[in-house]
């Protein structure tokens, strides 16, 4: 009666980190189909479980659906959640096979939506969030770039400039000083 006890226990935990894993593939397939609502849904209900809210592959699925809604609405709020995500998935396991063959063109979809919402802010004259969207930008190629994944995000020689154009035109003071 113990061992009937303790093997249904056993399956019964078995199941819970399927059906939470099955929440991972499931928000990965509505990636797929684009519906993107499920998809977020999804990954949300493995985000809060406890068999699967520390796995790298959770954030990784996560941040290819924000990284979709960015791309597809030019949105830099999903950018920044998709920059997390990706961030987490790397820290947590940077060796992780699905994500190594593509996470350079990733991170570089997510590093470009920022960057142009910051060329975005400076053709409307708005400084201080182009100035921020640069250096957030450029945080996320030095993070990328740093962890010596496959490939590397260029450095982007006028977004170097606009930035400290941005911050003068914003009042911002250097980190140089005259003395």
């Amino acid at each position: 009666m113990k061992k009937l006890m303790l093997s249904f226990l056993f399956c019964s935990s078995v199941a819970t980190v399927m059906a939470q894993k099955a929440k991972v593939s499931s928000a990965e397939e509505n990636l797929g189909k684009k519906d993107y609502d499920k998809a977020k849904a999804d990954i949300e209900a493995a985000l809060q479980h406890d068999k699967t809210k520390d796995d790298a592959k959770t954030f990784y699925v996560k941040g290819k659906i924000y990284e979709a809604l960015a791309t597809q609405n030019k949105s830099l709020a999903d950018a920044l959640t998709a920059y997390d995500a990706y961030k987490t998935a790397i820290e947590k396991n940077p060796k992780m096979p699905d994500m190594l063959m593509e996470i350079n063109g990733r991170m570089f979809n997510v590093y470009a939506t920022v960057g142009n919402a910051g060329y975005g802010n400076l053709n409307s004259q708005q400084w201080d969030s182009a100035f921020v969207n640069f250096q957030k930008a450029q945080e996320i190629s030095t993070f990328y770039n740093s962890k010596n994944m496959a490939g590397n995000i260029p450095t982007d020689t006028s977004m170097v400039f606009y930035t400290g154009y941005a911050a003068q035109q914003a009042g911002k003071k250097t980190k140089h000083s005259h003395s």
